[in-house]
Protein backbone atom coordinates (compact mmCIF):
# COMPACT_ATOMS: atom_id res chain seq x y z
CA UNK A 1 0.00 0.00 0.00
CA UNK A 2 1.67 3.26 -1.00
CA UNK A 3 1.55 6.31 1.54
CA UNK A 4 0.00 9.08 0.14
CA UNK A 5 -1.29 12.71 0.97
CA UNK A 6 0.20 14.61 4.41
CA UNK A 7 2.88 13.29 6.77
CA UNK A 8 0.16 13.31 9.16
CA UNK A 9 -2.01 10.52 7.54
CA UNK A 10 1.24 9.05 6.59
CA UNK A 11 2.43 8.27 9.99
CA UNK A 12 -1.21 6.70 10.74
CA UNK A 13 -0.32 4.60 7.95
CA UNK A 14 2.90 3.39 8.38
CA UNK A 15 1.23 1.94 11.64
CA UNK A 16 -0.49 -0.93 9.43
CA UNK A 17 -3.70 -2.65 10.81
CA UNK A 18 -3.14 -2.10 14.54
CA UNK A 19 -5.01 -2.50 18.01
CA UNK A 20 -4.09 1.04 18.84
CA UNK A 21 -6.68 2.70 19.12
CA UNK A 22 -7.20 5.28 15.99
CA UNK A 23 -7.43 8.34 17.97
CA UNK A 24 -4.47 7.83 19.92
CA UNK A 25 -2.50 7.33 16.56
CA UNK A 26 -4.25 10.24 15.15
CA UNK A 27 -3.46 12.33 18.32
CA UNK A 28 0.39 11.27 19.11
CA UNK A 29 0.62 12.15 15.12
CA UNK A 30 -0.46 15.49 15.76
CA UNK A 31 1.68 16.12 19.38
CA UNK A 32 4.57 14.83 16.96
CA UNK A 33 4.18 17.38 14.36
CA UNK A 34 3.65 20.41 17.29
CA UNK A 35 6.80 18.86 18.82
CA UNK A 36 9.11 19.33 15.63
CA UNK A 37 7.73 22.56 14.36
CA UNK A 38 8.72 24.02 17.97
CA UNK A 39 8.56 27.88 18.11
CA UNK A 40 9.79 28.06 14.34
CA UNK A 41 5.81 29.02 13.07
CA UNK A 42 3.87 31.03 15.30
CA UNK A 43 0.15 32.90 15.05
CA UNK A 44 -0.51 36.31 16.29
CA UNK A 45 -3.93 38.12 15.88
CA UNK A 46 -2.94 40.37 18.91
CA UNK A 47 0.46 41.58 18.19
CA UNK A 48 1.39 40.80 21.21
CA UNK A 49 0.95 37.13 21.85
CA UNK A 50 2.75 34.72 19.82
CA UNK A 51 0.76 31.61 19.81
CA UNK A 52 3.27 28.29 18.84
CA UNK A 53 2.02 24.80 17.90
CA UNK A 54 2.59 22.92 20.91
CA UNK A 55 0.46 20.82 22.64
CA UNK A 56 -0.21 18.70 25.66
CA UNK A 57 -1.68 15.52 25.20
CA UNK A 58 -2.98 12.64 27.54
CA UNK A 59 -3.97 9.25 26.08
CA UNK A 60 -6.30 7.92 28.93
CA UNK A 61 -7.25 4.15 28.33
CA UNK A 62 -7.11 0.99 30.55
CA UNK A 63 -4.07 -0.86 31.13
CA UNK A 64 -2.56 -2.63 27.73
CA UNK A 65 -4.89 -0.59 25.27
CA UNK A 66 -2.10 0.80 23.43
CA UNK A 67 -1.59 3.87 25.24
CA UNK A 68 2.02 2.72 25.58
CA UNK A 69 2.47 2.06 21.98
CA UNK A 70 1.35 4.96 20.44
CA UNK A 71 3.39 7.21 22.81
CA UNK A 72 6.69 4.93 21.30
CA UNK A 73 5.57 4.80 18.26
CA UNK A 74 5.42 8.64 17.76
CA UNK A 75 8.39 9.25 20.01
CA UNK A 76 10.43 5.91 17.94
CA UNK A 77 9.98 8.94 14.65
CA UNK A 78 11.33 12.12 16.72
CA UNK A 79 13.96 10.19 18.69
CA UNK A 80 15.37 8.99 15.07
CA UNK A 81 15.00 12.15 13.55
CA UNK A 82 17.08 13.98 16.61
CA UNK A 83 19.69 11.28 16.85
CA UNK A 84 20.52 10.58 12.78
CA UNK A 85 19.06 13.40 10.88
CA UNK A 86 20.56 16.06 13.93
CA UNK A 87 17.06 18.04 14.71
CA UNK A 88 17.68 20.00 17.08
CA UNK A 89 15.40 19.62 20.19
CA UNK A 90 15.83 18.04 23.51
CA UNK A 91 13.99 15.32 24.61
CA UNK A 92 13.12 14.14 27.86
CA UNK A 93 11.51 11.07 29.38
CA UNK A 94 11.41 9.64 32.68
CA UNK A 95 10.21 10.59 36.05
CA UNK A 96 9.47 14.67 35.75
CA UNK A 97 10.29 17.46 38.02
CA UNK A 98 10.61 21.44 37.22
CA UNK A 99 14.45 21.10 38.10
CA UNK A 100 14.62 18.35 35.81
CA UNK A 101 12.68 20.68 33.19
CA UNK A 102 14.62 23.50 33.49
CA UNK A 103 17.98 21.42 33.44
CA UNK A 104 16.71 20.09 29.72
CA UNK A 105 15.47 23.55 28.99
CA UNK A 106 18.21 25.60 29.77
CA UNK A 107 20.75 26.47 27.15
CA UNK A 108 22.29 30.11 29.00
CA UNK A 109 22.68 31.86 32.03
CA UNK A 110 20.42 33.98 31.07
CA UNK A 111 17.40 32.22 30.61
CA UNK A 112 17.86 31.28 27.10
CA UNK A 113 16.07 28.15 26.54
CA UNK A 114 16.11 25.40 23.90
CA UNK A 115 12.40 23.53 23.18
CA UNK A 116 11.25 20.33 24.91
CA UNK A 117 9.38 17.33 23.68
CA UNK A 118 8.22 15.50 27.02
CA UNK A 119 7.45 11.64 26.69
CA UNK A 120 5.26 10.26 30.02
CA UNK A 121 4.23 6.98 29.11
CA UNK A 122 2.45 6.37 32.47
CA UNK A 123 1.60 9.46 34.05
CA UNK A 124 1.39 8.74 37.68
CA UNK A 125 4.58 7.31 37.57
CA UNK A 126 6.55 10.01 35.83
CA UNK A 127 5.27 12.55 38.60
CA UNK A 128 5.57 10.02 41.55
CA UNK A 129 4.94 12.33 44.98
CA UNK A 130 1.25 14.27 45.23
CA UNK A 131 3.79 17.40 45.97
CA UNK A 132 5.45 16.61 43.09
CA UNK A 133 2.69 17.01 40.74
CA UNK A 134 1.56 20.00 42.00
CA UNK A 135 4.54 21.78 40.66
CA UNK A 136 4.84 20.41 37.82
CA UNK A 137 1.48 20.98 36.80
CA UNK A 138 1.20 24.53 38.17
CA UNK A 139 5.19 25.15 35.65
CA UNK A 140 3.31 23.01 32.36
CA UNK A 141 0.28 25.24 32.98
CA UNK A 142 1.97 28.76 32.91
CA UNK A 143 4.24 27.58 30.51
CA UNK A 144 1.64 26.68 28.10
CA UNK A 145 1.33 29.69 26.34
CA UNK A 146 5.05 31.14 26.44
CA UNK A 147 5.02 34.33 24.88
CA UNK A 148 8.12 36.30 23.13
CA UNK A 149 7.87 39.10 25.10
CA UNK A 150 7.67 38.29 28.95
CA UNK A 151 10.34 35.55 30.02
CA UNK A 152 9.13 32.50 32.34
CA UNK A 153 9.99 32.95 35.64
CA UNK A 154 9.94 30.65 38.83
CA UNK A 155 11.10 31.96 42.30
CA UNK A 156 13.07 29.15 44.25
CA UNK A 157 14.17 28.89 47.80
CA UNK A 158 17.27 27.50 46.72
CA UNK A 159 18.66 28.97 43.67
CA UNK A 160 16.21 32.13 44.01
CA UNK A 161 14.78 33.39 40.41
CA UNK A 162 14.98 31.09 37.36
CA UNK A 163 14.04 32.42 34.15
CA UNK A 164 13.29 30.70 30.53
CA UNK A 165 12.87 32.87 27.86
CA UNK A 166 10.19 31.83 25.12
CA UNK A 167 9.88 27.89 27.04
CA UNK A 168 8.00 26.04 24.60
CA UNK A 169 6.97 22.73 25.68
CA UNK A 170 5.50 19.80 24.25
CA UNK A 171 3.92 16.88 26.34
CA UNK A 172 2.53 13.69 25.01
CA UNK A 173 1.72 11.32 27.97
CA UNK A 174 -0.61 8.17 28.71
CA UNK A 175 -1.97 7.44 31.84
CA UNK A 176 -5.43 4.91 33.37
CA UNK A 177 -8.09 7.33 34.47
CA UNK A 178 -7.18 5.56 38.28
CA UNK A 179 -3.43 6.94 37.09
CA UNK A 180 -5.18 10.20 36.31
CA UNK A 181 -6.87 10.70 39.08
CA UNK A 182 -3.54 10.49 41.37
CA UNK A 183 -2.17 13.00 39.65
CA UNK A 184 -4.74 15.85 39.12
CA UNK A 185 -6.93 17.02 41.61
CA UNK A 186 -10.16 19.65 41.24
CA UNK A 187 -7.86 22.82 42.04
CA UNK A 188 -6.07 21.62 38.30
CA UNK A 189 -9.29 22.15 36.92
CA UNK A 190 -10.45 24.81 38.32
CA UNK A 191 -7.09 26.73 37.62
CA UNK A 192 -6.89 25.96 34.14
CA UNK A 193 -4.75 23.00 33.62
CA UNK A 194 -7.34 20.30 31.84
CA UNK A 195 -8.16 23.20 29.53
CA UNK A 196 -4.81 23.35 27.96
CA UNK A 197 -4.22 19.76 27.73
CA UNK A 198 -5.89 17.45 24.72
CA UNK A 199 -7.54 14.27 27.00
CA UNK A 200 -8.04 11.61 24.41
CA UNK A 201 -9.67 8.86 25.63
CA UNK A 202 -9.86 4.89 24.04
CA UNK A 203 -10.41 1.34 25.09
CA UNK A 204 -9.50 -1.98 23.66
CA UNK A 205 -9.39 -2.83 19.85
CA UNK A 206 -12.69 -4.83 18.79
CA UNK A 207 -10.28 -6.67 16.52
CA UNK A 208 -6.98 -8.80 17.36
CA UNK A 209 -4.25 -8.48 14.80
CA UNK A 210 -1.67 -11.12 15.92
CA UNK A 211 0.86 -10.13 12.91
CA UNK A 212 1.76 -6.24 12.08
CA UNK A 213 2.78 -4.80 8.74
CA UNK A 214 6.86 -4.90 9.17
CA UNK A 215 7.75 -4.11 5.51
CA UNK A 216 4.99 -1.44 5.43
CA UNK A 217 6.79 0.09 8.23
CA UNK A 218 10.03 -0.36 7.20
CA UNK A 219 9.38 1.25 3.58
CA UNK A 220 7.74 4.36 5.64
CA UNK A 221 10.00 4.49 8.45
CA UNK A 222 13.01 7.00 6.58
CA UNK A 223 10.23 8.62 4.33
CA UNK A 224 8.74 9.58 7.43
CA UNK A 225 12.00 10.85 9.64
CA UNK A 226 12.88 13.20 6.55
CA UNK A 227 9.34 14.77 6.64
CA UNK A 228 9.62 15.17 10.04
CA UNK A 229 13.16 16.78 9.58
CA UNK A 230 11.90 19.41 6.39
CA UNK A 231 9.32 20.42 8.75
CA UNK A 232 11.32 21.06 11.27
CA UNK A 233 13.48 22.87 9.33
CA UNK A 234 12.08 24.53 6.13
CA UNK A 235 9.29 25.80 7.90
CA UNK A 236 9.70 29.37 9.25
CA UNK A 237 7.90 32.26 10.27
CA UNK A 238 4.32 33.50 10.84
CA UNK A 239 1.20 32.06 9.70
CA UNK A 240 -2.19 33.40 8.95
CA UNK A 241 -5.79 32.70 7.93
CA UNK A 242 -6.52 33.11 4.22
CA UNK A 243 -9.05 35.71 3.64
CA UNK A 244 -12.14 33.22 3.12
CA UNK A 245 -10.34 31.11 6.37
CA UNK A 246 -10.32 34.31 8.40
CA UNK A 247 -14.08 34.97 7.83
CA UNK A 248 -14.66 31.52 8.35
CA UNK A 249 -12.90 31.50 11.32
CA UNK A 250 -15.28 34.77 12.45
CA UNK A 251 -18.07 33.04 11.86
CA UNK A 252 -17.37 30.37 14.07
CA UNK A 253 -16.11 31.92 16.67
CA UNK A 254 -19.00 34.30 17.11
CA UNK A 255 -21.55 31.23 16.40
CA UNK A 256 -20.00 28.55 18.28
CA UNK A 257 -22.51 26.93 20.87
CA UNK A 258 -22.02 27.73 24.58
CA UNK A 259 -20.62 25.46 27.52
CA UNK A 260 -22.70 25.81 31.22
CA UNK A 261 -20.53 22.62 32.72
CA UNK A 262 -18.23 24.57 34.89
CA UNK A 263 -15.85 21.58 34.53
CA UNK A 264 -15.56 22.41 30.81
CA UNK A 265 -15.75 26.19 30.79
CA UNK A 266 -11.54 26.47 30.62
CA UNK A 267 -11.52 24.49 27.20
CA UNK A 268 -14.40 25.92 25.64
CA UNK A 269 -12.87 29.70 26.10
CA UNK A 270 -8.97 27.84 25.22
CA UNK A 271 -11.16 26.82 21.90
CA UNK A 272 -9.74 29.29 19.73
CA UNK A 273 -6.12 29.14 20.55
CA UNK A 274 -6.27 25.63 20.06
CA UNK A 275 -7.82 25.86 16.51
CA UNK A 276 -5.02 28.34 16.03
CA UNK A 277 -2.07 25.63 16.97
CA UNK A 278 -3.97 22.36 15.47
CA UNK A 279 -4.37 24.87 12.13
CA UNK A 280 -0.62 25.08 12.45
CA UNK A 281 0.07 22.15 12.28
CA UNK A 282 -2.68 21.03 9.75
CA UNK A 283 -0.72 22.93 7.32
CA UNK A 284 2.59 22.26 7.70
CA UNK A 285 1.40 18.25 7.39
CA UNK A 286 -0.09 18.78 4.20
CA UNK A 287 2.80 21.20 2.86
CA UNK A 288 5.66 18.66 4.03
CA UNK A 289 5.33 16.31 0.62
CA UNK A 290 2.96 19.11 -1.45
CA UNK A 291 4.87 20.84 -4.66
CA UNK A 292 7.12 24.13 -3.31
CA UNK A 293 4.61 26.62 -2.43
CA UNK A 294 5.40 30.13 -1.69
CA UNK A 295 2.09 31.08 0.49
CA UNK A 296 2.75 28.12 2.83
CA UNK A 297 1.56 30.80 5.78
CA UNK A 298 -1.22 31.21 4.85
CA UNK A 299 -3.68 28.54 6.03
CA UNK A 300 -6.37 27.65 3.78
CA UNK A 301 -10.49 27.15 4.93
CA UNK A 302 -10.29 23.78 4.57
CA UNK A 303 -7.16 23.20 6.72
CA UNK A 304 -8.90 25.52 8.97
CA UNK A 305 -12.46 23.34 8.88
CA UNK A 306 -9.91 19.84 10.04
CA UNK A 307 -8.87 22.27 12.92
CA UNK A 308 -12.22 23.01 13.93
CA UNK A 309 -13.23 19.62 13.89
CA UNK A 310 -10.58 18.37 15.99
CA UNK A 311 -11.03 21.47 18.37
CA UNK A 312 -14.60 20.33 19.40
CA UNK A 313 -14.05 16.71 19.21
CA UNK A 314 -11.69 17.92 22.18
CA UNK A 315 -14.36 19.12 24.12
CA UNK A 316 -16.47 16.05 23.70
CA UNK A 317 -13.87 13.78 24.77
CA UNK A 318 -13.22 16.01 27.51
CA UNK A 319 -17.00 16.12 28.64
CA UNK A 320 -17.19 11.99 28.44
CA UNK A 321 -14.02 12.01 31.21
CA UNK A 322 -15.09 14.50 33.25
CA UNK A 323 -18.25 12.73 34.41
CA UNK A 324 -15.48 10.34 35.66
CA UNK A 325 -13.16 12.45 36.88
CA UNK A 326 -15.76 14.68 39.00
CA UNK A 327 -17.59 11.33 40.32
CA UNK A 328 -14.17 10.05 41.19
CA UNK A 329 -12.59 13.16 42.85
CA UNK A 330 -15.56 14.59 44.52
CA UNK A 331 -18.03 12.20 45.85
CA UNK A 332 -16.39 13.10 49.47
CA UNK A 333 -17.25 16.88 49.03
CA UNK A 334 -20.64 15.64 46.77
CA UNK A 335 -21.77 13.63 49.44
CA UNK A 336 -21.56 16.50 51.82
CA UNK A 337 -22.59 19.53 50.22
CA UNK A 338 -25.72 17.64 49.41
CA UNK A 339 -26.61 16.60 52.87
CA UNK A 340 -26.05 20.36 53.55
CA UNK A 341 -28.09 22.27 50.47
CA UNK A 342 -30.58 19.29 50.50
CA UNK A 343 -32.45 19.36 53.66
CA UNK A 344 -32.89 23.26 53.51
CA UNK A 345 -34.06 23.34 50.14
CA UNK A 346 -32.14 25.91 49.02
CA UNK A 347 -28.77 28.43 50.55
CA UNK A 348 -26.85 31.65 49.31
CA UNK A 349 -24.12 30.26 47.03
CA UNK A 350 -21.65 31.81 49.18
CA UNK A 351 -22.69 29.99 52.21
CA UNK A 352 -21.67 26.90 50.38
CA UNK A 353 -18.49 28.89 49.14
CA UNK A 354 -17.20 29.56 52.77
CA UNK A 355 -18.33 25.90 54.25
CA UNK A 356 -16.38 24.42 51.76
CA UNK A 357 -13.28 25.18 49.73
CA UNK A 358 -14.63 27.66 47.00
CA UNK A 359 -12.96 26.74 43.85
CA UNK A 360 -13.59 22.49 44.69
CA UNK A 361 -17.79 23.66 46.05
CA UNK A 362 -18.14 25.75 42.75
CA UNK A 363 -16.95 22.89 40.26
CA UNK A 364 -19.39 20.17 42.20
CA UNK A 365 -22.14 22.55 42.35
CA UNK A 366 -21.85 23.22 38.51
CA UNK A 367 -21.95 18.92 38.36
CA UNK A 368 -24.93 19.05 40.73
CA UNK A 369 -26.58 21.81 38.30
CA UNK A 370 -25.72 19.84 34.89
CA UNK A 371 -27.13 16.92 36.07
CA UNK A 372 -30.45 18.58 36.89
CA UNK A 373 -30.51 18.15 40.50
CA UNK A 374 -29.47 21.92 41.47
CA UNK A 375 -30.03 25.48 39.97
CA UNK A 376 -29.12 28.69 40.89
CA UNK A 377 -30.98 32.47 40.49
CA UNK A 378 -30.46 35.61 41.28
CA UNK A 379 -32.40 37.83 43.73
CA UNK A 380 -32.48 41.08 45.47
CA UNK A 381 -31.44 40.71 49.20
CA UNK A 382 -31.21 43.38 52.08
CA UNK A 383 -30.21 45.64 48.66
CA UNK A 384 -27.73 43.70 47.11
CA UNK A 385 -27.67 41.20 44.16
CA UNK A 386 -26.89 37.66 46.05
CA UNK A 387 -27.28 33.78 44.24
CA UNK A 388 -29.42 31.59 45.52
CA UNK A 389 -28.91 28.13 44.93
CA UNK A 390 -32.12 25.85 45.09
CA UNK A 391 -32.43 21.32 45.12
CA UNK A 392 -34.20 20.14 42.88
CA UNK A 393 -35.77 17.32 43.41
CA UNK A 394 -37.15 15.96 40.44
CA UNK A 395 -33.00 16.02 39.39
CA UNK A 396 -32.92 13.33 42.24
CA UNK A 397 -33.04 10.05 40.02
CA UNK A 398 -30.65 11.87 37.31
CA UNK A 399 -28.13 11.87 40.64
CA UNK A 400 -28.91 8.61 41.69
CA UNK A 401 -27.70 7.15 38.20
CA UNK A 402 -24.90 9.60 38.33
CA UNK A 403 -23.96 8.25 41.93
CA UNK A 404 -23.77 5.03 41.15
CA UNK A 405 -22.51 4.30 37.42
CA UNK A 406 -20.50 7.48 37.02
CA UNK A 407 -20.03 7.67 33.22
CA UNK A 408 -17.98 5.94 31.19
CA UNK A 409 -15.43 7.26 28.40
CA UNK A 410 -16.22 5.96 24.95
CA UNK A 411 -13.97 3.50 23.04
CA UNK A 412 -14.03 5.16 19.42
CA UNK A 413 -12.80 9.02 18.94
CA UNK A 414 -13.21 11.23 16.07
CA UNK A 415 -11.86 8.96 13.11
CA UNK A 416 -10.57 11.61 10.23
CA UNK A 417 -11.47 10.93 6.89
CA UNK A 418 -8.88 13.19 5.59
CA UNK A 419 -5.88 14.38 6.56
Amino acid sequence: MPLTGSLLKRFVMSAGPTEIPPQFLYWAGLTMLAAVLQRHVWFDQTGWGRIYPNLYTILIGPGASGKGQAINFANMYVHSAVTTKALPLKVLRGRVTFAAIYDAMRVSNDGGSQPLWLISPELSNAFGRKDVAKEVVTTLTDIYESHAYTPYTKYTKVDGAITLKEPCITWLAGSTKEGFNDVIDMNDVGNGFTGRVALITGGYAPVRVPERDKGLFNAALEHIIMGLVYAGQHFQGEMHFSNEAQAAYNQWYLQRPPVYDDMLQPGWHRLPVTVQKLSMIHQISQQVFAPENDEWQYMPAPVLRLAIRDAEALLRFAGEFMDYFTAAQSNPLMTKMIAYLKPRGECFETELFLRFKEVEAALVLGRLITIGVAEKRLIRHRGTERIVVTWRREGEPALEQFQRQGADTRDEGPSPEEF
